[in-house]
C-alpha cells in the first residue's frame, strides 16, 4: 500500500475524508510560538462534583457548530459542561465560565479543541488569567493589531488547560482510520484521501502533514490499495499554490 502526504494521482476509487479543520481564520496567522511553560490540568473524578469541562471549539456554521455540541452533550451526564465556540472569544469563553460557575463549579478543566496544541493558546491563558497579554490579539472578527487588548475574565474559579493539540494525540489517528473503515465498502479496490484544512506555519504545517501520513500507517490493516495525506492550506493563497 502505498502512503503519501502530498501526491493526489489515484488507480483506485477514492473515499475523500474530511480529516481536521484549522483552529484560525484568514487574518489569523500567528507568528512561530515561543515555549510555554507547562499547564497542570485538573483531572475531573466522580468525587469532585465541583469540577466543571469547558470545551474551547473553533466554530463554523450551524451544521458544523451542532457536531460539536453532539460530540459533547454526553459529557454532560457526568459534570458541569460548557462549550465555548470562536478564536478564543473572551465573549463566549465568559459566558461559558459564567454558566459553570452558576452551577456550582468550583474548578475548571479547559479542553481546547484545536489542531495545533499552540493555537489561540497564549490568548486562551491570558483571558483565562493564567498567562501575560499576548504580543498579538486574535478578536472574533479577525486580528486586534491596533485595538485594544480585552482585560482578562472576571472570575473566581479554579481554571488550568493543556498545551498539546488533536495533532498530537493517536486517538486522532484511529477516528480517521475507523470512518475509513466504515464509509468502505471494498478496500482493496478504493483509495483514500485523507484531506485537512492545513496550518499556516510552515513548520506546523509539515508536522501535521507528517501525522497524518503517520496515522495513515492504520489503513493497511484494513486492505486498501492506497492511502493519501494533505492539507489544503486554503486561507493562505501562496500556501496553497505551492500544495
Amino acid at each position: 500500500m502505498r502512503i503519501d502526504p502530498v501526491v493526489l494521482r489515484v488507480t483506485a476509487p477514492l473515499l475523500v475524508i474530511p480529516a481536521l479543520t484549522m483552529a484560525c481564520s484568514p487574518n489569523a496567522v500567528p507568528p512561530a510560538p515561543a515555549p510555554v511553560p507547562p499547564v497542570a490540568l485538573i483531572e475531573p473524578d466522580s468525587s469532585t462534583p465541583a469540577t466543571g469541562l469547558l470545551v474551547m471549539a473553533h466554530g463554523g456554521g450551524g451544521e458544523w457548530d451542532q457536531a460539536v455540541a453532539e460530540a459533547v452533550a454526553p459529557l454532560r451526564h457526568e459534570r458541569p459542561t460548557a462549550l465555548a465556540l470562536g478564536m478564543a472569544d473572551p465573549l463566549t469563553l465568559s459566558a461559558a465560565l459564567d454558566s459553570l460557575e452558576n452551577r456550582g463549579v468550583q474548578r475548571v478543566a479547559v479542553v481546547r479543541l484545536f489542531v495545533s496544541g499552540t493555537s489561540f493558546l497564549a490568548q486562551t491563558r491570558y483571558l483565562l488569567g493564567l498567562g501575560p497579554a499576548p504580543a498579538r490579539f486574535i478578536s472574533h472578527h479577525g486580528s486586534g493589531s491596533g485595538h485594544t487588548i480585552p482585560d482578562p475574565i472576571g472570575h473566581d474559579l479554579d481554571v488550568a488547560t493543556h498545551v498539546d493539540g488533536l495533532v498530537d494525540h493517536e486517538v486522532t489517528g484511529r477516528i480517521l482510520v475507523d470512518r475509513s473503515r466504515q464509509l468502505s465498502r471494498d478496500p482493496g479496490s478504493e483509495s483514500v484521501l485523507w484531506l485537512a484544512h492545513g496550518l499556516g506555519d510552515p513548520d506546523a504545517n509539515g508536522r501535521l502533514e507528517a501525522a497524518m501520513a503517520n496515522w495513515a500507517q492504520g489503513l493497511h490493516e484494513l486492505g486498501f490499495a492506497a492511502a493519501h495525506a494533505a492539507t489544503l492550506r486554503e486561507d493562505w493563497p501562496e500556501a496553497r499554490e505551492r500544495a
